[in-house]
């Protein structure tokens, strides 16, 4: 499975193609110095028939595997498949790296991440079964990889165990939702449907929060694979901003960007990279008020990257104290945050062309930083400036 592709060869099938990725990355890990969980085969092949049952397998030893469903969660024999495999089977549609477990003292015993498409007769169209590959887990993959003593646990892994607890229900849920409102299983009211596309919405969301988790143990346990490479900031973010319009438009908001004249880059994992700022600006647009305009700016600040977006309207919403862009500090300014003169706000309105604001509040004390009670104490009149009482 490790040789390349002979020119003019042709891959005949999704398992070729997985199983030759996967002998990629055993190669690198085996570089790198990873190791795996269990000792053994390091990937194998398979194939089942139309209700799903495994038929055939290829690299690693048959007898546990063959006549076990992908379609079922429950122990059958010493296999166990998670939700993620049977959801997708459901839905006929293809998976990535479902968890399997494998009990016994074969070579195959352990723990499995497979992977796997529907395939089709070429000639007649008809569905025919799934085909796909198994590998062992990666050592960021496994919840409760440690190089302590046994016994010891550190909270990194607690967590990552707890992504794993929480992953397959979630995808078993998106999946059962998705059946309902696409009306697989047969007809359902429309207000049922209506609740399936929510739940299904809403388990979207929490498998990544999930994923955010494991992201975050995985850096805790310094188990991240990270490829650090020279990425160009502006491009990335005016990128960013394009993929998430859709969700602007929702939330009839904006956010700004003006690339820097001067390019500016960091030493950064791409993936990791794009990922943070997808995050950032997809939650700062969710909690934008109607019409709210964000401006994002980039500079480089004792080299490193600065990326500073501005949210006066929607913290003085959350705080109910004003904030304001400080164009001296270039920072965002709470009034009233050195002085304790606050500007507690009783109502906001919005100008016609949604570019101004118009901010009514109750000062704490002196609104000018002269002492005086507001900064427009100074009438301009035929004879130049007059104070105001």
């Amino acid at each position: 499975m490790s040789r390349g592709i002979e020119p003019g060869e042709r891959l005949e099938h999704f398992a070729d193609l997985v199983a030759r990725i996967d002998a990629f990355n055993q190669r690198r890990e085996e570089v790198t110095g990873a190791t795996h969980s269990d000792a053994g085969p390091a990937h194998f092949d398979f194939d089942t028939d139309p209700t799903g049952m495994i038929l055939g397998v290829d690299g690693v030893t048959r007898g546990p595997l063959v006549g076990v469903s992908i379609a079922e969660t429950a122990m059958q024999g010493l296999a166990q498949f998670d939700g993620v495999a049977m959801g997708a089977f459901r839905r006929r549609s293809p998976f990535r790296d479902a968890r399997l477990e494998i009990g016994g003292a074969s070579a195959a015993a352990g723990s499995w991440r497979v992977s796997a498409m529907p395939w089709f007769d070429p000639v007649s169209g008809q569905y025919m079964g799934y085909r796909g590959s198994g590998r062992r887990p990666r050592r960021d993959e496994m919840a409760n990889v440690t190089e302590a003593t046994v016994g010891d646990t550190s909270p990194s892994d607690s967590l990552r165990q707890l992504v794993h607890e929480l992953r397959t229900p979630a995808n078993a849920v998106a999946g059962f939702a998705e059946l309902i409102e696409s009306e697989l299983l047969g007809p359902v009211a429309p207000v049922y449907r209506d609740r399936a596309s929510a739940i299904r919405s809403m388990a979207a969301d929490l498998l990544a929060s999930v994923e955010d988790l494991d992201t975050a143990a995985r850096i805790e346990g310094h188990v991240l694979e990270l490829r650090p490479s020279v990425v160009p900031l502006a491009p990335l973010i005016q990128r960013v901003l394009a993929e998430l319009a859709p969700l602007a438009q929702l939330r009839r908001a904006e956010i700004r960007f003006d690339p820097p004249a001067t390019p500016i880059a960091a030493l950064a994992d791409d993936r990791a990279a794009e990922r943070l700022l997808t995050r950032l600006f997809s939650v700062l647009l969710s909690n934008c008020v109607v019409g709210e305009r964000l401006s994002a700016s980039l500079a480089e600040d004792q080299g490193m990257a600065a990326l500073r977006v501005d949210r006066p309207l929607a913290l003085t919403v959350e705080t109910g104290l004003a904030h304001f862009w400080s164009r001296s500090r270039h920072a965002l300014w709470k009034k009233g945050e050195t002085s304790g003169n606050m500007l507690a706000v009783r109502d906001i309105r919005i100008d016609c062309d949604q570019d101004a604001l118009w901010v009514k509040a109750v000062p704490a004390g002196p609104t000018c930083h002269t002492g005086a009670r507001s900064c427009f104490f100074r009438r301009v009149g035929p004879d130049g400036l007059s104070a105001v009482d």
